[in-house]
């Protein structure tokens, strides 16, 4: 019997929770219509077996991934970089085949080094396709499939620059239904709840720092702090030496499921970390005061780019990475909490565009699909 279902494929390494927003509304609108694939690497470092954001995280959703050996250029030039170059072709043959096999009515990629041959293969095959863009700026991945995609649908107005303008969609950032049902917090808690994170595989830097100060910043402050597989074993043991009053104060996470990290917002005070586009949106739309380090090595400074629009609208420190240290995050953190209620009163603009924006993106799908 013909599959009478519309096949839609999803792609891209820098997803997150943007992507699983999108596919929930989807799924919730159409799901008896849809048969939803997703194409993508598995791994999110090389030589490390550290799953990717996506491989963990989306098939929970009912949607099949399909893993290829996708190659990622290095900052640093490795063995296993080498082989990841080499990988190249392998993955664009992966990719053509895959779309050869599956027929998608359309293709949707949320950026990153593993959506570009995809991309390019649904060119080659005629596909409708979008390229959804999260941050201020632009990626390199995806300022390349900006030239083959039919609409560039972006969060910011500010990366229409980096793209065809002819092609370019104003939809917002999608934000989980999960975080956009949560109560934003009217009170501190005392002591006041500060999480501490640095992305989907954590941040070394970060933690090193937290590492050496974790015992006076739990004075002040109750602390969950997500490590990543890295750095996570350590921070266990360091927790299990601290005294019973601080123990109590101090929760230590690997990671975090998408799925559930509503429990983890509902009740934090202070955010510190990194300064991912999906992290900005979500922190900005739940109104929590926060202290981001970019990531100094991102692209055309991307992170520092997203955390200037949550300072720009009067929620957020910047600390560039080279100037952190305990002293200065422990000052600013206490400098968050003093004026927290003065911040809270405050009404963010990204709820304008960003609540809207899973609604906005598949409206823009299921024209495109027809």
């Amino acid at each position: 019997m013909k599959n009478s279902k519309t096949t839609i494929v999803f792609t891209g390494g820098h997803a997150a929770t943007t992507a699983i927003a999108t596919i929930k509304k989807l799924k919730e609108l159409e799901d008896s219509k849809f048969d939803i694939h997703w194409i993508g690497a598995k791994y999110a470092m090389e030589g490390k077996k550290i799953l990717t954001f996506a491989s963990r995280y989306i098939p929970a959703l009912g949607v099949k991934f399909h893993s290829v050996k996708v190659g990622r250029i290095q900052k640093r030039f490795t063995m296993h970089g080498l082989l990841s170059l080499f990988m190249t072709p392998l993955g664009f043959v992966q990719c053509f085949v895959l779309l050869l096999m599956l027929k998608p009515k359309i293709v949707v990629s949320f950026g990153g080094y593993s959506s570009l041959p995809v991309i390019i293969s649904a060119k080659l095959l005629g596909k409708k396709t979008i390229l959804h863009e999260q941050t201020a700026v632009a990626g390199r991945a995806n300022i390349v499939s900006g030239k083959f995609v039919d609409v560039v649908a972006l969060s910011k107005k500010a990366s229409k620059k980096y793209f065809p303008h002819d092609k370019c969609l104003l939809v917002g950032n999608p934000i989980m239904d999960n975080i956009l049902r949560l109560k934003k917090k009217r009170k501190i808690s005392e002591p006041p709840k500060l999480l501490i994170a640095g992305g989907s595989t954590g941040a070394t830097f970060i933690n090193k720092i937290i590492y050496s100060c974790i015992e006076d910043m739990l004075q002040f402050v109750s602390v969950v702090q997500i490590t990543g597989s890295i750095d996570y074993i350590k921070f266990k043991r360091k927790a299990s030496k601290l005294s019973q009053k601080l123990k109590k104060r101090y929760t230590v996470l690997k990671r975090v499921s998408p799925h559930s990290i509503e429990k983890i917002y509902r009740d934090v005070d202070v955010y510190v970390g990194r300064s991912g586009a999906n992290t900005v949106s979500e922190l900005m739309y739940l109104g929590i005061p926060s202290i981001f380090i970019p990531l100094p090595i991102a692209y055309l400074d991307e992170q520092h780019k997203n955390a200037e629009i949550a300072k720009n609208a009067g929620l957020a420190i910047i600390i560039r990475q080279d100037d952190l240290n305990c002293k200065l995050l422990m000052k600013n953190i206490r400098a968050l909490i003093k004026k927290w209620h003065r911040i809270k009163a405050k009404k963010s603009s990204i709820e304008n565009i960003d609540k809207k924006a899973a609604d906005n993106l598949v409206r823009l799908i299921l024209e495109m699909a027809k």
